[in-house]
Order: structure tokens, then C-alpha cells, then sequence
């Protein structure tokens, strides 16, 4: 039977900064992922786990080669921009965006945007030409951090503020972290729970749009796990104020996703390489 939910149609550092810290120009900063992010949306999948954060404020480009589970479609190959700013409250690390509005110690409190750019198009492949389109969204909601010199905790409550999912999502992530002699280093792995509107946009199959060949599917909720290693080290060829960062992320879907007619994969490997300079 046909569920109810909404048809499938078309359409994480340093300390805090100090109070008092300002950063110039921090709202185009924070305006510039999302327009680059939803002006190409139709063709930019996520890698949104990946941060570049680091105290002061820094504006490059990467190269993400990023992993699909769909049938036909392996990767997905683009640059991406790469923003770390913080100050005042406010931060953007990597494509996310924030707030702290409490900070005691170790622990901070922020409200924070996050892009999924998880798709589905026409141009995947015969197995998405009878499928309306899957559009990328913004999730938004609370983050929870806890940060050591040596480790950071971090567990986000989402929800998709442009209804395309009508989903939520809980992410916890906790990792090792060091920097020295010019290198930064930083693992990290973590659960996203993922509920069932939100698995059903992106992995699911409405009666009306299935097939054959493409059965009807109807997933329920599910429990992703991923590992993430970032390396960053000073480009001293270019000057003391470029770096250059590298990453590579692992997904191991759950079951609701991985029983889905439109996957053909259990697991994504990701990567990222770019260059940053920093301003300050």
C-alpha cells in the first residue's frame, strides 16, 4: 500500500575564539557555501562531515570525489569551497555554518546549518528515468561539543528546513585530534540516525513511480556509521599562509538503505584534496 508521506516530486577545533574577536566580512562568509552549494544543487552531492576548522579564518577550493550507492552511478567528481571563519560567536567550517550562543569551558551549544546534497537525477542512469527528482536540501537544528586539546565529541539533532525529506537526523562523531610542526591531524567516527521520511526521499520507491524492475519500496528508519581522517599541512612552496588539506571518508549504510531497489553498493568511499589560505 501507498504510504502517506509527502510524494517524492520534483522538485567541527581550537577553544572558542575569544570574546571580543571579530571577523570582517563574516556574513558573506557564512552567505557563500550555501549559494555556491544551491546554485548548483542539481549536480553537487554531499560530503558534508568533512570540517576545515581551525582558529582564524581561511578561504580555498577542494576537489571531492565523492562515493554514490546508486545503481549506475559510482561518483561524483567537483570542486568544492572550502571556508573556516569564526568570530564573534559566529563560525563556517568547511560547508557548515553556525552559531555558539552558550559556551562554558569545554562544552558549547551552537545552532547550526548543514547542506545535504544527497540527489537523484535523470542523468544517473535508466534506473532514475521513472523516479522524480530527489533535490538536495539544508538541515538545520542544534549542535552539542565538547572539545579537548586532544579530542572533540560532537552530536547534532537536524531537520530539513526546505520540507524536501520532511526528515531528521541525530549525529554523534567523536575522534583524536593534534596539530604541530606544521601538520594538522584529526580522525573521527560517528552515527547518523536517520529517520524514515528522510531515508524514503533519497532510497525509497512510491508505488506510482515503481516498475518491474524497480519495485515499490517503503524503508524505514536506519543507522548509518562512517569514519573520517583529515591531514592538513602548511604549503610552505606558496608561503606560510597556504595549506594544503586532504581527506578520506568511509559510509556503511544500514539495512534500510542497503535493501533499497535503487543501491547497489553496502558502503561509499570519498576523498577530498584542496588548498587553503589563511588570512589570519
Amino acid at each position: 500500500m501507498q504510504n502517506d508521506r509527502r510524494p517524492l516530486a520534483c522538485s567541527e577545533g581550537k577553544n572558542p575564539p575569544r570574546k571580543g574577536c571579530r571577523v570582517g566580512g563574516i556574513l558573506p562568509l557564512l552567505i557563500l557555501p550555501f549559494f555556491v552549494v544551491f546554485a548548483s544543487a542539481r549536480a553537487a552531492p554531499s560530503l558534508t562531515r568533512v570540517s576545515t576548522e581551525r582558529p582564524g579564518w581561511s578561504l580555498g577550493f577542494g576537489l571531492l570525489s565523492y562515493g554514490l550507492p546508486y545503481k549506475d552511478v559510482t561518483r561524483w567528481t567537483r570542486f568544492v569551497p572550502l571556508v573556516n571563519a569564526q568570530g564573534g560567536g559566529f563560525y563556517v567550517h568547511g560547508l557548515n555554518a553556525g552559531y555558539w550562543f552558550y559556551r562554558r569551558h569545554e562544552f558549547r551549544v551552537s545552532v547550526v546549518l548543514a547542506p545535504e546534497l544527497l540527489h537523484i537525477s535523470a542523468r544517473f542512469g535508466p534506473f532514475a528515468r521513472g523516479l522524480h527528482e530527489r533535490l538536495a536540501t539544508l538541515l538545520g537544528g542544534l549542535r552539542a561539543s565538547f572539545v579537548r586539546p586532544l579530542y572533540a565529541v560532537h552530536l547534532s539533532a537536524l531537520t530539513d528546513l526546505l520540507a524536501r525529506s520532511q526528515g531528521q537526523v541525530l549525529r554523534l562523531s567523536a575522534g583524536p585530534r593534534w596539530h604541530g610542526a606544521g601538520w594538522r591531524l584529526s580522525a573521527r567516527v560517528g552515527a547518523d540516525w536517520e529517520s524514515a521520511n528522510q531515508i524514503a526521499y533519497y532510497f525509497g520507491v512510491p508505488t506510482d513511480q515503481s516498475s518491474v524492475s524497480l519495485p515499490s519500496y517503503d524503508p524505514g528508519s536506519a543507522v548509518n556509521t562512517d569514519a573520517t581522517l583529515v591531514i592538513a599541512r602548511k604549503f610552505w612552496a606558496l608561503g606560510a599562509h597556504f595549506e594544503a588539506v586532504g581527506s578520506v571518508e568511509e559510509i556503511w549504510y544500514g539495512a534500510s538503505v542497503r535493501e533499497s531497489p535503487l543501491v547497489a553498493r553496502s558502503t561509499a568511499l570519498s576523498g577530498l584534496i584542496g588548498l587553503m589560505f589563511r588570512f589570519r
